[in-house]
């Protein structure tokens, strides 16, 4: 016995597959004109200007970072980087050793939900 899909649910299918590829088209590094990378990272448990020295300490100690923003009422942070000195998995591993997760977000991108503070 075989089974066949009906057309609502082939539909459906790939109305889901195509929004899933849209959603990853948008890149979370950006190229600038120097050719240093940056990226948006959203940082839910990063709450008060304490939490973001310590983020911000990890990364300028890690080779080739080359700026820091923060948008701590957003939990958000920007960094700026050369990309032939560090890399974007280094950048987050940097904020992990200082104790906070945090996700790249595509520009104007969500920041996710908050942490309940």
């Amino acid at each position: 016995m075989s089974r066949r899909w009906s057309p609502v649910l082939a539909a459906a299918v790939v109305i889901l597959i195509l929004a899933a590829g849209i959603s990853r088209a948008q890149p979370v590094e950006r190229t600038l004109p120097d050719g240093s990378r940056q990226v948006t990272l959203s940082v839910p448990k990063m709450a008060c200007a304490s939490c973001s020295k310590a983020i911000r300490q990890k990364l300028e100690a890690t080779s080739g970072v080359t700026s820091v923003r923060f948008d701590t009422p957003q939990r958000r942070a920007t960094v700026t980087w050369d990309p032939k000195r560090t890399t974007l998995q280094a950048i987050l591993e940097a904020v992990k050793e200082a104790g906070f997760d945090a996700t790249p977000v595509a520009p104007g991108g969500s920041a996710g939900s908050c942490c309940g503070l």
